[in-house]
């Protein structure tokens, strides 16, 4: 199985490193868990498996290599089943397949990159989704906090305004 991660950053193949950070940080925004009302948890997970392949130079360099062989196959296999759609891009790359089981990666080194790249992409996105849990909590917590603060001191001025009115009688 491959996965296009030119397709998943909307991104051409020969795309610099600076073009790979920006794309990313357009696709992490565009669907980042606060910022949409669905579950964007497995699309967040694939951004980010790409940003580790693309961005880690030996593995971009073996992706590189299984992804010419990969887009070989995919065109044979067009061309046998007599078929010519192609992806747009991220636009419907999340409702389109971008994951093709039929083409099987033949770079073992590459292989655990990539899974490697997985487990890290997943657990970055859990780390992001318990820190946005978190920091709603905290934001809270801290006006909540601040709140009570500012009921004090108003009270405390209250009585203090009063206490002075007593005595200046």
């Amino acid at each position: 199985m491959i996965i296009d991660y030119y397709a998943v950053l909307d991104i051409p193949r020969v795309a610099t490193l600076s073009e790979i950070k920006e794309a990313y940080k357009k696709q992490a925004l565009k669907w980042h868990p606060d910022l949409n009302s669905q579950d964007t948890t497995k699309k967040m997970q694939l951004i980010n498996e790409a940003k580790e392949i693309l961005l880690d130079p030996e593995a971009k360099r073996r992706y590189d290599i299984e992804y010419l062989k990969f887009i070989e196959f995919k065109n044979q296999k067009e061309e046998r089943d007599n078929s010519k759609t192609k992806s747009t891009g991220i636009n419907d790359i999340f409702t389109t397949q971008h994951t093709y089981s039929t083409y099987v990666i033949k770079d073992d080194v590459l292989e655990m990159l990539i899974k490697k790249a997985r487990i890290k992409a997943k657990e970055i996105v859990a780390e992001a989704i318990k820190l946005s849990k978190v920091g709603g909590n905290a934001a809270y917590d801290e006006l909540k906090t601040s709140l009570k603060s500012w009921f004090y001191i108003s009270v405390t001025t209250v009585v203090l305004l009063l206490l002075l009115l007593l005595l200046s009688k």
